[in-house]
């Protein structure tokens, strides 16, 4: 029997966008099941199945849901396919391509900046398409901190594992599709849907960590710091936090390396690599799993999570900072020079 990975006493709900790239993915639905189906029917499932999979084992609840599409180039059925996304609370954004061929495109892409700017709740970004990619604004989504998923039906060419994001995770759509669909269609079977959410949605495999009780005075107001002025991101660049962590000790002998080191090792932190543009960069990940976190984050909201306070702030850091360290550890000896 399958276990659902989220349950009601997981914690709240987490907020994803879901973008769809109608055009495109109306084009590539009707091209693999020709006249056998209706298009349109088909992507409302795949629409619905997708909604199921991230709430049911993800704990994560569609938010705002768009389809962007030039919904008069669909033939003859426009206005109902427009009626049945909106039913089934979908909004629709009609976008003409009488002058721009891949309009849809651009003002997904316009409109899901906007999002990411006003909807700091809204931690993953999910771009149901057809063939379009969306490589770059994936990319940029992940650089401010989101877990973002690309689900095309097919691929014009490929995208290279080098110049993906690590929080990017690009998985077929059609697996979306029912198995009546898929035989239809002749879809393959290829890499599970489980097994694509998962590693974008849950991270690094943190079963075999061991939680230990954090004793250290130091380590623990370092935890309050980082709960204080970064509480509200998944994840938090190491070289604006270790700078916080210079300015907010007063003793010469709480070096903020030894001091991550430490935290690392009592399970309550861990460090990962990130590609990025023009450096390289190290993020702290907090284990909110570990029994410390947990009494701190029930004791004190995050500070960040206030009005006012941009992830700008910590984006300037990184665009003028080099890597600190390199891939292949996680340890915080290394100088950051």
């Amino acid at each position: 029997m399958r276990t659902n990975k989220y349950s009601a006493t997981s914690g709240p709900l987490t907020r994803a966008a879901m973008l769809i790239d109608y055009s495109s993915l109306f084009k590539s639905v009707e091209t693999r099941t020709g006249k056998t189906c209706y298009p349109d029917e088909v992507i409302l499932e795949m629409i619905a199945e997708l909604r199921r999979h991230l709430q049911r084992d993800f704990g994560c609840e569609v938010g705002h849901c768009r389809a962007y599409a030039d919904f008069s180039q669909l033939g003859d059925h426009a206005a109902h396919i427009q009626r049945e996304l909106v039913h089934n609370g979908i909004e629709t954004r009609f976008v003409p391509t009488t002058i721009q061929s891949n309009a849809p495109e651009s003002v997904l892409s316009f409109e899901t900046g906007k999002l990411l700017g006003r909807h700091a709740d809204q931690t993953t970004f999910v771009i149901l398409t057809g063939q379009r990619v969306y490589h770059a604004l994936a990319n940029v989504l992940a650089q401010h901190a989101r877990q973002v998923i690309v689900l095309p039906v097919g691929m014009d060419g490929e995208v290279s594992d080098r110049d993906v994001h690590p929080r990017v995770r690009y998985v077929s759509a059609s697996l979306l599709l029912s198995d009546a669909i898929k035989k239809v269609s002749g879809t393959e079977s290829i890499e599970g849907l489980d097994e694509g959410f998962e590693s974008v949605l849950t991270g690094s495999d943190r079963s075999a960590v061991e939680h230990t009780v954090v004793t250290n005075p130091v380590c623990k107001r370092t935890l309050e710091i980082v709960q204080r002025y970064f509480g509200q991101y998944d994840e938090v660049y190491l070289t604006p936090l270790l700078r916080k962590l210079s300015e907010e000790f007063d003793e010469p002998e709480s070096d903020p390396k030894t001091v991550i080191n430490e935290l690392e090792e009592s399970g309550a932190v861990w460090l990962e690599k990130r590609r990025g543009f023009p450096y390289d960069y190290t993020v702290l990940i907090i284990d909110t799993e570990h029994p410390d976190v947990q009494t701190l984050r029930a004791a004190m909201p995050a500070e960040a999570e206030k009005p006012g306070v941009d992830i700008d702030i910590v984006e300037s850091y990184r665009e003028t900072e080099p890597a600190y360290g390199d891939g292949g550890t996680s340890s915080v000896e290394m100088d950051t020079d």
